[in-house]
């Protein structure tokens, strides 16, 4: 009679009380690791951006390397780079990711776009498009996630810009929620 008593406190085998228990706490966690960028492979995971692709653009050894904490891609050389790696973490809607970039003086005769973007598997995480001139800038974004995504889908750096110009990625990170 006892065990009977319990059992029924606790919901049953499953201890599923049948109460709402609200969204798991999510711990802030990096995406990716800015050391572990490699250049994009189309046998792996093709460039999901390739229509974006020049037809005289190219990332030659050299072009992209990390810099102390961040990962730099030098566009005098790499005129258009896509860079990938598995997450580190998942994502799940709700869920808020932290872009952390910059650039330097963006030079282009004529005038033209940077494009900078960010996906996850199929998905796009980020999106930003910087007019060429202009003057250096950092950024420091909050993007909402829209999507779910298990950790290990392929993560893809888009970057292509005319002129010689560098950009600098610092943090891709999914911030804590409660």
């Amino acid at each position: 009679m006892i065990a009977l008593a319990l059992a029924g406190c606790t919901g049953g085998p499953g201890g599923d009380s049948g109460a709402a228990t609200g969204p798991t706490a999510r711990t802030e966690a990096e995406l990716v690791d800015m050391h572990a960028w490699s250049r994009g492979d189309p046998a792996v995971w093709p460039e999901p951006m390739a229509d974006h692709f020049p037809s005289d653009g190219d990332c030659p050894e050299g072009g992209a390397y990390t810099e102390g904490a961040s990962f730099e891609i030098r566009t005098g050389t790499c005129t258009h780079g896509w860079f990938q790696q598995p997450s580190l973490v998942d994502l799940v809607p709700g869920d808020v990711v932290e872009v952390v970039f910059w650039h330097g003086t963006l030079v282009a005769d004529p005038p033209a776009q940077g494009h900078l973007a960010i996906l996850v598997g199929d998905d796009l995480l980020y999106d930003k498009v910087v007019e060429i001139p202009g003057d250096p800038n950092a950024y420091t974004e909050q993007v909402d996630v829209d999507f779910a995504a298990d950790a290990g889908v392929p993560v893809t750096l888009h970057l292509h810009n005319h002129g010689a110009n560098d950009w600098n990625v610092l943090r891709v990170e999914r911030q804590a929620s409660e």
